[in-house]
């Protein structure tokens, strides 16, 4: 082997590992930084959700694919939000034999997820409060949202499995009737 190999492999290898890390930091101050769930809790997400073939599922920060992988077999479509390039093509790989589940690299801060009639997250607490007002303003009543990990301030679950809360969005509140 070439004496120049090791130090041009060991340099990108460095460079590429700082990239990822940098990614995770970048994805822990606007969301969560990658922490993959366990099989188990994936599977009480997925339980949770009720999913049937009509249905339309986001995954906010979907990592490296698992709850998008998961969903697949289950619903009409699927779309992950994940700023990590990386774990994007990870993920795209990862489904490439779904051709209804798509990765997009991508902040889901700016996006308009009206579509959707199930969202799955696993978040910070820190930023559960601002993703709350978010979802309120964008989804439908009676859009599930199954959150892995931490609950949504303020907000009543409808069903808990361990640390996995499902919630409903509720209908708008009716305005005032003029005077």
């Amino acid at each position: 082997m070439p004496d120049f190999f090791l130090p041009g492999v060991l340099t990108l290898v460095v460079l590429g590992l700082l990239a990822f890390f940098g990614y995770m930091v970048y994805a822990a101050v606007s969301g969560a930084p990658f922490w993959p769930l366990a099989p188990d809790a994936v599977g009480k997400l997925i339980a949770s959700a009720g999913l049937d073939p009509r249905d339309t599922l986001v995954d906010l920060g979907s990592g490296d694919g698992r709850i998008l992988e998961a969903a697949a077999p289950y619903v009409r479509s699927a779309v992950g939000f994940e700023i990590n390039p990386f774990l994007c093509w990870w993920s795209r790989f990862r489904l490439r034999h779904y051709p209804h589940v798509r990765v997009l690299r991508r902040s889901f801060w700016g996006e308009n997820l009206s579509g959707a009639t199930v969202v799955t997250l696993f978040f910070i607490p820190g930023k559960m409060d601002k993703l709350a007002h978010k979802l309120l303003a964008e989804l439908a009543p009676g859009t599930r949202i199954v959150s892995a990990g931490f609950q949504f301030p303020g907000w009543h679950y409808e069903k808990k499995d361990g640390t996995v809360y499902l919630y409903l969005v509720p209908p708008a509140p009716e305005a005032a009737p003029p005077n």
